[in-house]
Order: structure tokens, then sequence, then C-alpha cells
């Protein structure tokens, strides 16, 4: 069987790499003229944009699929395209996707293929949201909110009324009603509590809350 891998550039999206292993395959066709041809994929954005004749993020690669399909045409030839499910136990599929798996292994760069805009706007987000993590990870401040979110740009469950909302977002900013909101903004004059004199806050106050729920459940 024959075995075509080459390692293509990092940062690139997989469709784009599902689009250049099309180009390779129809490559291929053009330079050994079979008279009939199947190419599989389970690449289903990939065989949409050549039905349609249209790409968002790779016209370039999907131009060249064109011309060479083009090509093929004009020498008589026949090309088909197959989709095909993934990860469904079928024989070639599996031996592509290993074959694919030990490019990636490669050290050396086979295809260099530039950046389209929506690779190069998930490049930019990705570092952004590594430096973010580790600022987020490093600063002293706001360490209540970081007990509770440690992961950065990770969104809630949604679902809740906006009453539920406010209340929790209250809770995660610690913008409460408690004394030591109240003594941040110059509204007490300790933050402890009246009574015990600890901190009151709302990690004290839910542990203290679920202390007396413990105790009345007994």
């Amino acid at each position: 069987m024959l075995q075509l891998k080459k390692r293509v550039s990092d940062g690139l999206s997989v469709y784009t790499g599902e689009m250049l292993a099309i180009l390779l395959a129809v490559q291929w066709v053009e330079e050994n003229r079979p008279l009939f041809s199947v190419i599989c994929s389970d690449s289903s954005s990939s065989l949409t944009s050549l039905r349609c004749s249209h790409s968002e993020s790779r016209p370039d690669v999907l131009i060249e699929i064109q011309q060479t399909l083009y090509r093929i045409t004009m020498m008589g030839l026949t090309i088909r395209f197959l989709w095909i499910p993934a990860h469904c136990g079928i024989r070639g599929n599996e031996e592509v996707d290993k074959v694919a798996k030990e490019a990636t292994i490669s050290t050396s760069v086979q295809l260099d293929i530039a950046f389209c805009r929506k690779e190069v706007k998930s490049m930019i987000r990705q570092e952004m949201m590594k430096k973010w993590q580790k600022q987020w990870e490093e600063e002293r401040r706001g360490r209540w909110l970081y007990d509770i979110q440690r992961r950065v740009g990770e969104m809630r469950n949604t679902g809740r009324s906006r009453r539920e909302e406010v209340i929790i977002s209250r809770l995660r900013f610690g913008h409460t009603g408690l004394n030591n909101a109240l003594f941040i903004i110059g509204k007490h004059n300790t933050g402890k509590c009246d009574y015990c004199g600890e901190e009151k806050n709302y990690r004290s106050c839910y542990i203290t809350m679920s202390e007396i729920s413990g105790r009345k459940e007994e």
C-alpha cells in the first residue's frame, strides 16, 4: 500500500490539514493518471467546501485543488470524493490516522504553509490565554476569587435568572453586605464579626452555615 505522509507547519488548523491532504491526493492522481479514482475523507467540512466551491479560511488551498481537478478532467480522468465516518473501525481510515500521527513526530516540516487570518487569531488568543493564566496564578490580589475559579476564560453554566446571576457574581467578587466588604468601602470599622471578633466574609459565613446545617441534620 502506498503511503504518503508529510508534516505541515505547526499551528495550522485541522481543517487546513484535511484540505492539504485532499490536495496531495489529487496531485497524486494528476501525476500517476489512473482512469478512475475515489478519494475518501472523514472531513465533512472539507468536502462541503469542495462541493460548494467556497472556503472562508483557506480559499488558497481550495483554488489549488480546483485547478488540479480541472487539469485532471481535461486529461479524461474520472475522480470522485467519498465521505466516510471517523473512528468507526474502517481499516483504511484507521491506517491513515496512524500515518498522520507518525508524520507529526517528524522534526522537519515538508509543507511550509502560510497561516490564514483565522489561524493567526487563534494562535494569538492561545498565547494571550497562557499569559493571562500565568498572571492570574502569580497575582497576590483577588485570591478569594482564585479559590472559586482557577482557570481564566471559563464560562459558567447558564439557565439561571438574573437575580441568581447577580447574587453569584457578587459572591464571586466579594461584593456583599458583610462586614469585610463594608470595611473595604469604609462602611465598617474593623470588618470583623461584631460578636465573635473573627473576619466576617462570605467564606466564614459559608463555613458557619454549613456547620449549622450539619448540626440540624444530626
